[in-house]
């Protein structure tokens, strides 16, 4: 269960960068609209799918999520040194309490059933594809078309043989299939008189083959499956299949001549006219899917310029910023690293080791080059200066009895023990600014009086010593 809810975690992580990040680009993109190319803005999205679905690309120092974080952290521990300082008298080193964190557990449990649910979806959609092209496949596999588009092939550059079948159970003509392409296409599509008009929704159709828009539409549906939950996935896939086929659009008007540009868009025209509401599978890449995205089209379509689609140096540079923009950001949510969920606890506080003393946040990170509680810890973390008066005599941490359990409390006959780097402590450890004892065999000392060095020392029931 464990790897499933890293899984999800991971998910979540990307889920949540990716869905600033979208937004980030529909506001650049409608701010900039008429000045960035289609096929620029395709590129964009494809980024963001990308991003979606790997979510650590890089790790650069211009990381401006990081920046935000780190100059805010920088203002908070400040502020905390100050604090500390002032508070500092000596006596005070080691004693602040702080008992297991019960809510640890309630929140594992939480995310373990969240987990279920989002696996449960994510199960759910992948079955229903897999079902669906299923049937899909065995409806269509024994209705081939005799209609010749070798001639079309050749003009796209295209050697794979791309076959044609007729399939009704489709709204719109679409092709489908990334190792064994095959296009599919409503009878009634074969009603249209004008053979020109064919000859562009299959030239359409090719196009889309040639500019591997099958396999984006693949990872597209990837990303929805994985981001069921998050609808701006669902927005930024649904505008990415938009410029996916305007791109499409852009491409094959640069293979016609201009006089031809109207009849491209009259054929869109006329395909909406005699369009039926049938079944629509949605892994499909139709030819067109809303009057909305008509709408679009025909716009770009009317405003096309020879020469548009093509690359030009700025364009390589816009998509070489946004690339680094888009790739190497990510927003550290240290509360979603899956080590602070899955881990039964963490050691924080003041802790002992080969002399000397370290200090772990509440997440079990070691800090460096900082004050806590007036005591400066150097860039390894060690605190630079030891007072005579901070910590009680003999207060170390041992290693017992090798185990392969992982860190933490454990509890056995009803007496607790701590695994600390694979061993079992024996004698003090600091958890969490408590101190708790434990004998020879690892358990927990509790409710007694040690004398140690001369020295008495009161554990209470819970085994926390109580300083005097």
């Amino acid at each position: 269960m464990d790897w499933l809810v890293r899984v999800f975690l991971y998910v979540l992580k990307s889920s949540l960068t990716g869905s600033i990040l979208i937004l980030m680009v529909i506001g650049v993109l409608k701010i900039f609209n008429k000045k960035i190319s289609i096929r620029v803005k395709n590129w964009i999205w494809i980024l963001v799918l990308i991003k979606i679905l790997i979510p650590v690309c890089g790790d650069a120092d211009t990381n401006i999520f990081s920046t935000l974080q780190e100059n805010f952290g920088k203002t908070n521990q400040s502020d905390l040194n100050v604090d500390n300082n002032q508070r500092n008298t000596g006596e005070n080193f080691g004693k602040v309490s702080a008992s297991v964190d019960e809510n640890k557990n309630y929140c594992l449990i939480l995310f373990k059933s969240v987990t279920v649910i989002w696996f449960t979806g994510f199960s759910f959609l992948t079955l229903s594809l897999i079902v669906s092209q299923l049937k899909f496949n065995k409806k269509t596999k024994d209705s081939p078309c005799d209609i010749e588009i070798d001639n079309l092939i050749n003009k796209c550059n295209i050697k794979t043989r791309i076959p044609v079948y007729l399939c009704d159970d489709i709204k719109s003509p679409c092709i489908s299939g990334i190792l064994r392409p095959r296009i599919y296409i409503p009878s009634y599509v074969l009603h249209m008189n004008d053979k020109n008009q064919l000859s562009y929704i299959f030239l359409h159709e090719l196009i889309h083959y040639k500019r591997k828009d099958l396999i984006y539409n693949f990872f597209g549906i990837l990303a929805l499956f994985l981001h069921w939950f998050n609808p701006f996935v669902w927005i930024a896939v649904k505008k990415m299949n938009l410029c996916r086929e305007c791109a499409c659009d852009a491409c094959v008007l640069e293979l016609l001549n201009e006089e031809e540009n109207v009849e491209y868009g009259m054929t869109l025209l006329n395909l909406s006219k005699l369009y039926r509401d049938t079944r629509h599978y949605s892994q499909l890449p139709v030819f067109f899917e809303t009057k909305t995205q008509i709408h679009d089209r025909i716009w770009l379509i009317k405003g096309f310029k020879k020469g548009s689609y093509k690359i030009n140096a700025s364009a390589v540079l816009g998509c070489t910023v946004a690339a680094f923009v888009i790739l190497t950001n990510n927003i550290p949510v240290h509360a979603l690293n899956a080590e602070n969920i899955l881990m039964d606890d963490v050691t924080a506080g003041w802790v002992e080791s080969d002399g000397n003393w370290y200090y772990y946040d509440n997440h079990g990170v070691k800090l460096k080059n900082t004050v806590v509680e007036g005591h400066e810890l150097g860039a390894d973390g060690a605190m630079a200066e030891l007072q005579s008066n901070a910590v009680p005599a003999k207060k170390t941490t041992e290693a017992g009895n090798q185990t392969d359990r992982p860190d933490g409390w454990y509890i056995n006959n009803q007496r607790w023990y701590y695994v600390k780097d694979h061993s079992y402590v024996t004698g003090w450890l600091n958890y969490n600014g408590k101190w708790f004892y434990f004998d020879k065999q690892g358990a927990m000392v509790t409710n007694t009086t040690l004398e140690i060095d001369g020295k008495q020392y009161v554990l209470s029931r819970n085994g926390e010593w109580l300083s005097r």
